[in-house]
């Protein structure tokens, strides 16, 4: 069963700005770096390949995370990204001509199974939104050496 969750709607863009996303959806992202911004590991100074120093596409991130309630299916994150981004989906949908949109989730399982659902209700808004859905669900079996099991949906 998956105890504590997160997700993150992303764009990507090589032709616009951070600014250009943010007015377009009306919200305001997490974490945002236009393109040839040093990257964390570039602030950091770390001796990476210059592709890793700098954003090589503008990146904007709206991030959410939950902890699983009683009798939840443990997606409590990306229910509550799906509701900041319902409204901006016909924006999502005009930003695809020059854009990448995905929306990343990730969930720790309390054991070797990772069990999740995503509702019909959930996946109709997700279907909503257009964007592919990309998944990880991290195990918790450190005598197996189970590490995740990684799952895609695209439209």
């Amino acid at each position: 069963m998956i105890d504590h969750d997160r997700a993150t709607l992303a764009i990507y863009s090589e032709s616009r700005t951070v600014a250009e996303i943010t007015a377009s959806l009306r919200l305001e992202p997490t974490e945002a770096a236009n393109i040839g911004e040093q990257t964390r590991s570039g602030r950091a100074g770390r001796a990476y390949k210059a592709e890793h120093l700098t954003y090589q596409r503008t990146t904007w991130l709206l991030d959410a995370t939950a902890s699983a309630t009683g009798g939840d299916e443990g997606v409590n994150a990306l229910r509550r990204l799906v509701r900041l981004a319902l409204p901006a989906a016909a924006a999502l949908e005009s930003l695809r001509g020059d854009c990448e949109t995905v929306i990343w989730w990730s969930g720790d399982s309390t054991n070797t199974q990772g069990t999740f659902v995503f509702p019909s209700n959930l996946i109709v808004d997700l279907a909503a939104l257009g964007c592919e859905v990309r998944g990880t669900v991290f195990l918790n079996d450190h005598d197996a050496g189970c590490d995740g099991a990684e799952f895609r949906f695209k439209n």
